[in-house]
């Protein structure tokens, strides 16, 4: 149940030894598989887009940022033909409750299911942090998690840090990065300023 990457990654695997059924929004899907042929054109051109096109930077990226962080990234490895293929049962609904022990979707299906795997997402937690940095939405005010209403706090592996592409190796490798120098030209800074005082 939950029907990001991780959760049709999890179905598609699950499904070889069990029937399986994916419960949840269909999020989309990358085009093309990393190990399609297609791949060597294709998956570059996203790559460029997701890392610098779809940014914080451009309304395209400001809408998909929430998408992504309250709904969750498409498909990439496994495509909706290869759950097909492996019999999984693909239903739309959220889980909404329990009906007699059994999960219940939120059109009052209910699913007959000997054992559950939530995939979910997860939830970031920024409550042990007192500094009024929080936006009515959870999130932290950062720009590319930087925080200027609190010098010296820095986030890193945020989703949608930056751009699309946040969420893997291209783009968290660039994320780290730019808070890496951030955090560096500050201590530069500060050691510059003890020097002089």
């Amino acid at each position: 149940m939950g029907a990001s990457h991780s959760g049709t990654d999890i179905a598609y695997e699950v499904a070889v030894t069990n029937p399986t059924t994916l419960c949840g929004r269909d999020c989309g899907q990358i085009p093309v598989g990393p190990e399609s042929g297609a791949a060597r054109v294709v998956l570059p051109i996203v790559m460029f887009v997701a890392r610098h096109v779809i940014t914080r930077r451009t309304p395209i990226g400001r809408k998909a940022m929430k998408e992504t962080r309250f709904h969750g990234g498409p498909m990439l490895r496994v495509k909706r033909t290869d759950l097909q293929h492996r019999g999984v049962d693909r239903l739309l609904g959220r889980v909404s409750g329990v009906s007699g022990g059994r999960p219940l979707l939120d059109d009052g299906t209910v699913i007959d299911a000997r054992n559950v795997i939530w995939c979910t997402g997860f939830r970031q937690v920024f409550g042990w942090i007192k500094l009024p940095v929080i936006a009515d939405d959870g999130w932290p005010v950062e720009w590319r998690g930087v925080v200027d209403a609190a010098p010296g706090l820095f986030f890193c592996g945020l989703s949608f840090q930056y751009a699309f592409a946040s969420m893997v190796f291209p783009g968290v490798g660039r994320d780290a990065g730019y808070v890496a120098n951030r955090i560096d030209a500050r201590a530069r800074t500060e050691t510059a300023t003890l020097q002089v005082a």
